[in-house]
């Protein structure tokens, strides 16, 4: 059996440039050569001034926020109760309005009420 058409054949592996090995072993040597230690992101963040200085005024800026917004807020005044101004004046339908019902507990959207009723 020949296969005329194989149809994953654009699928096969890429080989590495030949030289590439080479390359990298003599990027590697030089650089253990040069005797310098590699420094990674962490260390090079923690040895510079400017990134430092930055860091301080983020967790300033952060805690002096949290601080701002834990405390109570002493210029606000409780909520009036509208219901005495209303009801001298107004219509019993902007009173009705304004004035919260009473949360019923048993109470069911009409819906719901119809499906108990057989509706």
């Amino acid at each position: 059996m020949t296969r005329e058409h194989d149809p994953f054949e654009g699928l096969r592996p890429v080989t590495p440039p030949t030289e590439l090995r080479a390359r990298t072993l003599s990027a590697a040597r030089e650089a253990l050569a040069s005797g310098t230690e590699p420094r990674d992101v962490w260390t090079r963040i923690a040895q510079s001034l400017v990134l430092r200085i930055a860091w301080v005024a983020a967790v300033i800026v952060f805690v002096l926020g949290h601080v701002t917004l834990s405390l109570p807020d002493r210029r606000i005044a409780p909520p009036a109760d509208l219901t005495p101004r209303l009801a001298s004046g107004s219509a019993p339908e902007v009173i009705e309005l304004v004035r919260m019902a009473a949360i019923d507990s048993s109470a069911r959207p009409p819906s719901a009420a119809r499906k108990e009723n057989g509706s």
